[in-house]
């Protein structure tokens, strides 16, 4: 089909309303981009502005857990889930409410911090780090890899306990 322009009187396809309503879409995806970029950035103006504030907490958090990259990946999926987030927030009575609803569901206190999870792992009465050179001696026996597991291991037993936890992690 051919649509003829009013003023000039030629055919063109691109005044076709289908074209038309592909380039809107097309806007519409690059204007949501840029509102959530903005959005993105006047979030962290806020948190870096008020840093003892939850929100700059949060961040703080956040930036000292992952790198710039996986932050950003973090903050876009949560964008991209913000309905399902908004409406658990919504049916938990507020903020508060599902903050300690997730730290129930964690295991954890609300208040605790990364660094008193990291010792309470490290300082685990499963895994005593009073065992951990006898548990890296069996493991030194073993293959390449286990080999390896144990110089980290031992090398994390001999840190202090506020420092232990990435290493340790790594085993």
């Amino acid at each position: 089909m051919c649509w003829r322009s009013a003023s000039s009187g030629s055919c063109s396809a691109a005044s076709n309303p289908a074209d038309v309503a592909a380039r809107f879409a097309v806007l519409e995806e690059f204007a949501q981009r840029d509102l959530l970029e903005r959005l993105r950035l006047e979030v962290l103006l806020e948190a870096a502005g008020a840093p003892e504030s939850p929100l700059g907490r949060a961040l703080a958090a956040a930036i000292t857990a992952g790198a710039d990259k996986a932050f950003g990946a973090a903050v876009e999926d949560l964008i991209e889930k913000r309905d399902a987030l908004i409406a658990w927030i919504e049916r938990a009575g507020g903020v508060e409410p599902a903050i300690a609803e997730l730290s129930a569901a964690l295991g954890v206190a609300p208040a605790e911090t990364l660094e008193t999870i990291e010792l309470k792992m490290t300082q685990s009465p499963h895994l005593p780090v009073a065992e951990w050179h006898a548990i890296a001696t069996l493991l030194a026996a073993g293959s390449k890899r286990e080999c390896d597991q144990a110089a980290r291991l031992r090398a994390a037993a001999g840190m202090p306990a506020a420092a232990r936890a990435p290493t340790y992690l790594s085993v």
